[in-house]
């Protein structure tokens, strides 16, 4: 149903950068990260500044598993101690608690207000030692910010597609802000 929503709203006002964003993070909770990205990439080509719609973008980039890209949007939006945080969360959902303990470490380097998770650290220690047991090789150290993030660039910009301008009357003479306007005339 929010779907239909959404279509019909971006029907309407396809250059409403509140509209796209909130389209964009309905599919990203949807685990639809390619129907998301355009959408946000749109929102983010019409108001380079928009927080929200980089931070959602940097979210789906970062579960498309593109985090040079993920990271640069957080850089953007966020304090860097929030945006490694942010990273730390992305690897979390992907399962790859090393590098989000990696993250952690470093936001907690930059802002020692942000802590790093407990269990986090017990989780990436207990499948060392699995790993360990089960024979295989397996570092003395844990991975470093340094040598888990040095790899990642936040200076490059990102390149988003030229939005071309929309030309449309609107019905009965006003622009639909979001779906909850739409809603509200079903």
């Amino acid at each position: 149903a929010a779907s239909s929503f959404y279509r019909r709203a971006l029907d309407l006002d396809p250059a409403n950068t509140a509209l796209l964003t909130d389209a964009g993070y309905f599919l990203y909770l949807q685990q639809d990260y390619d129907g998301a990205a355009p959408l946000l990439e749109q929102a983010v080509g019409l108001d380079p500044q928009d927080g929200r719609a980089l931070s959602n973008l940097g979210l789906v980039y970062g579960m498309q598993g593109r985090v040079d890209d993920a990271l640069t949007c957080f850089h953007r939006s966020q304090p860097a101690a929030e945006a490694l945080q942010s990273l730390a969360y992305i690897h979390q959902q992907r399962q790859e608690w090393q590098l989000a303990l990696a993250c952690f470490r470093e936001a907690h380097s930059v802002d020692p207000g942000i802590e790093v998770p407990p269990e986090l650290t017990t989780r990436v220690l207990a499948l060392r030692e699995k790993a360990r047991t089960s024979g295989l090789t397996v570092p003395e150290e844990l991975p470093t910010p340094e040598t888990e993030l040095a790899s990642l660039s936040v200076d490059a910009p990102l390149d988003f597609p030229e939005i071309e301008p929309v030309d449309h009357a609107w019905p009965q003479g006003a622009p639909i802000d979001s779906a909850d306007a739409i809603a509200k005339e079903a």
